[in-house]
């Protein structure tokens, strides 16, 4: 993993929940690391949905944009649905 961020989802009729963007390398197993999050810090606590980015969105200060975060998972969760 390059870069990771993770922030809280909210939704109309869903629970929030935990998300995950990570910037890896190609080839790399999401399944092993939600698994390895879930071992370690509980099913509960561990992020119940990963994304995988070219970029973590930055300020100038490099401080992550969350929100710009939410957006794009919103945008990816619209066009799996």
């Amino acid at each position: 993993v390059k870069d990771a961020a993770v922030f809280v989802t909210t939704g109309v009729g869903a629970a929030a929940g935990v998300a995950a963007a990570l910037v890896a390398d190609e080839g790399f197993d999401m399944r092993a690391m939600r698994q390895a999050l879930a071992d370690r810090f509980g099913a509960a606590t561990a992020p119940s949905v990963f994304m995988k980015l070219q970029k973590i969105p930055r300020t100038a200060n490099g401080k992550v944009q969350r929100a710009q975060l939410a957006r794009i998972f919103d945008k990816s969760r619209v066009k799996s649905a």
